[in-house]
């Protein structure tokens, strides 16, 4: 009996091969969705590791060739801090500077106009007139004046009689060439034989008194004196206006050394 030869694997057509070797991408598409997240996870991680490790690496040798240690590094910290403090406070003062430069050149500046008036006297009721002007460059949001007139002997420089209060409220003021501000205080009670001691030149009329304001850069300025003196003959001129108290008493010295 002769056995029969096994059968011969046929070779079809190169169409017809089952091909067993698959792609890359043939293979990632098999892989399911959660394997496909934790390839790419572990991918992460291992690089950002390897980077981890390159900087640490990088760090080190610098410090060993710069021969940098940490009391080094911490003083050079404390430093910048001291100079970023140093540099709040220079911008800070230069800050200030810059707002008081304005505020002394372009800032509101009130006056009282040099020579204030006694008004009414020929009706018998007398009024003390006077006018506050600004020459600054801004508007003055609060102006507050107080003042008061007396009477004084001018020989003995005593007082004489009671004080006419005038305290005017806060007032608004606009800057040149805007009107001047009148105040006008009313002197109740005088009556011509209180004034013509003053028209004669043996008693004074005084005024003391205070001006403050702001000056538009949310400053107010220091309380300004206010102290003028009615003169109505020095030396046989006639003046009736008031001046400056300094410029009066320099008036009376004179005259005073010509006797």
């Amino acid at each position: 009996m002769i056995d029969s030869a096994p059968p011969m694997a046929s070779n079809g057509p190169p169409t017809q091969r089952v091909s067993r070797h698959r792609t890359f991408l043939q293979k990632w598409n098999l892989i399911s969705l959660p394997n496909k997240f934790m390839v790419i996870s572990t991918i992460v991680i291992a690089f950002a590791a390897g980077a981890n490790l390159i900087v640490s690496g990088a760090m080190w040798h610098e410090m060993q060739k710069g021969g940098v240690d940490t009391h080094t590094l911490a003083e050079a910290a404390k430093t910048q801090a001291t100079n970023t403090h140093e540099l709040a406070v220079a911008g800070s003062a230069q800050a200030l500077l810059t707002k008081q430069e304005l505020e002394g050149t372009m800032g509101a500046v009130v006056t009282m106009i040099d020579f204030p008036s006694i008004e009414g006297a020929s009706t018998g009721r007398y009024l003390f007139v006077s006018e506050f002007r600004n020459v600054g460059h801004v508007i003055a949001p609060s102006v507050t004046v107080k003042m008061r007139l007396q009477k004084m002997d001018i020989a003995s420089g005593r007082r004489v009689g009671e004080a006419w209060p005038c305290d005017k409220p806060p007032f608004r003021l606009a800057f040149d060439p805007a009107p001047f501000h009148p105040v006008v205080c009313n002197l109740d009670g005088m009556t011509l034989a209180d004034w013509n001691p003053i028209e004669v030149g043996t008693e004074t009329l005084v005024v003391d008194g205070t001006l403050e304001y702001e000056d538009g850069f949310d400053s107010s300025v220091p309380p300004q004196p206010i102290c003028k003196m009615y003169e109505a003959t020095i030396a046989g001129s006639k003046f009736d206006r008031f001046e400056d108290c300094e410029r009066v008493k320099a008036l009376w010295q004179e005259d005073r050394n010509r006797k």
